[in-house]
């Protein structure tokens, strides 16, 4: 018996060492396959997108496209997306079309399947992705601009354009209408995420010669789409500004200027949506953290026996420190705007509104000076 226990045993320890062995063999923890990983890869993990990012791009196709140098930046702060772009020696009186795009690596001429000496647009797209936001005259939609930077005599260009990153997202969040497009989407809750992601710039003299193997995109030329440089963007800084409420921290204001008009607000605590009827298409809007959800009720009528009750579409908007107060209570005065698309008529009412948050008492809203 004891030696049948024995042989189980060593058997038992046997089939484990095998298995070990195999396990160790399997690991690809030293594998060389060839290929050259983006050191900053877009993050798998929703990040913030508050921050400074920057992007150099170095040039593709630049037997005709030339040796461009463009550098950018690009600024979220709260809700405003600011980016910045300095082009020198592209092509010159050329509109350079350019974008964010999804992917995580720049084409290189291993991209030039079809070995022509070029790499297109389409060749570009198995490292690029597809495009996500055009850096066009708009940065709010994806549709929404319709005009790219031209460069001067020199090739230089300078761009300089902003948006709300609340309508940014919005847009980049909805359903994808245009398949055809070369433009991709964002997941219903994804952030920008832009570390990693790339920035491609295109577009060379319509009298250079291309053979009719370059691809393009739609019924563009090949030369206004071939690719000229491309870029990762880097994270440079995670500082964000502060929130703009330092006084009381009231969560909230409600005040009744008289029958026909209410205006309140709810600040929120991120994640709470809007949804806007946009054109015909339902567009959700996500409010964050420091913003507020504001109602500006010029429909319902209020007496001594009631108020109507008609629903009110509730706004995403900003509180933002009148810069002309300066002594207590009136430091602590706030002027409203809305960022999700609200009526003309209410806008307006917000607009000339502000509202107070008093050390004591409760917050009123007030006509603005």
């Amino acid at each position: 018996m004891t030696n049948l226990n024995s042989r189980k045993l060593s058997t038992l320890l046997m089939f484990l060492l095998l298995l070990n062995f195999f396990a160790a063999c399997g690991s690809d923890d030293d594998d060389d396959g060839g290929g050259t990983a983006n050191p900053n890869p877009p993050q798998s993990e929703e990040v913030p997108d508050q921050g400074v990012y920057n992007f150099r791009l170095l040039p593709i196709n630049n037997n005709v496209s030339g040796s461009s140098e463009i550098d950018g930046v690009i600024n979220i702060q709260a809700d405003q997306v600011q980016i910045n772009l300095d082009a020198d020696d592209t092509p010159r009186l050329i509109v350079h079309r350019q974008h964010v795009f999804v992917g995580a690596a720049c084409p290189t001429m291993a991209n030039d399947t079809n070995g022509d000496g070029f790499v297109d647009v389409n060749e570009a797209e198995a490292a690029t992705g597809l495009g996500l936001i055009p850096l066009d005259d708009d940065l709010s939609a994806q549709s929404a601009g319709n005009t790219f930077p031209r460069a001067d005599l020199n090739g230089n260009y300078k761009y300089e354009e902003s948006a709300s990153l609340t309508q940014m997202l919005a847009d980049l969040r909805a359903d994808d209408t245009d398949a055809s497009d070369g433009l991709g989407k964002l997941g219903a809750t994804e952030n920008l995420n832009l570390p990693g992601r790339v920035v491609m710039v295109q577009g060379i003299s319509p009298l250079t010669e291309l053979p009719d193997s370059v691809g393009t995109r739609g019924n563009a030329l090949a030369q206004d789409t071939l690719p000229i440089a491309c870029g990762v963007i880097t994270r440079t800084s995670n500082e964000e500004i502060p929130p703009t409420q330092e006084c009381p921290a009231q969560k909230s204001f409600n005040t009744r200027l008289s029958n026909e008009l209410l205006i309140s607000g709810d600040r929120c605590s991120g994640g709470e949506t809007v949804e806007v009827d946009v054109n015909g298409q339902n567009q959700v809007f996500v409010c964050r953290a420091d913003q507020w959800l504001l109602t500006v009720d010029n429909v319902n009528t209020c007496t001594p026996e009631g108020c109507t009750e008609v629903g009110v579409q509730k706004a995403i908007g900003t509180l933002t420190r009148d810069e002309e107060s300066s002594s207590p209570p009136e430091q602590c005065t706030f002027e409203m705007s809305a960022i999700s698309p609200l009526g003309e008529a209410q806008r307006e009412i917000l607009d000339n509104h502000e509202v107070k948050f008093p050390a004591e008492g409760e917050p009123i809203v007030v006509p603005e000076n």
